[in-house]
């Protein structure tokens, strides 16, 4: 059962970080200020995307331990 939820978790975490980085870069209407701060920008998708690969490695593993082991 973890397995399966690593693996989710993986792919929900790297389609977060894409959307993150799509709605962060969308256009906007309005007074927006200075404009996007690109630092926080990218460190909050790299986060999200290296968050998302180690689940998916974790559940990788797992699975083929359970794979060796039968």
């Amino acid at each position: 059962m973890p397995k399966y939820v690593l693996l989710c978790g993986g792919i929900g975490f790297i389609f977060l970080s894409f959307f993150s980085l799509y709605s962060a870069f969308a256009p906007r209407t309005g007074p927006i200020g200075n404009g996007p701060d690109l630092g926080w920008i990218w460190f909050n998708f790299s986060v999200f995307f290296i968050t998302g690969l180690s689940f998916l490695v974790q559940a990788m593993i797992l699975f083929w331990q359970q794979k060796k082991q039968v």
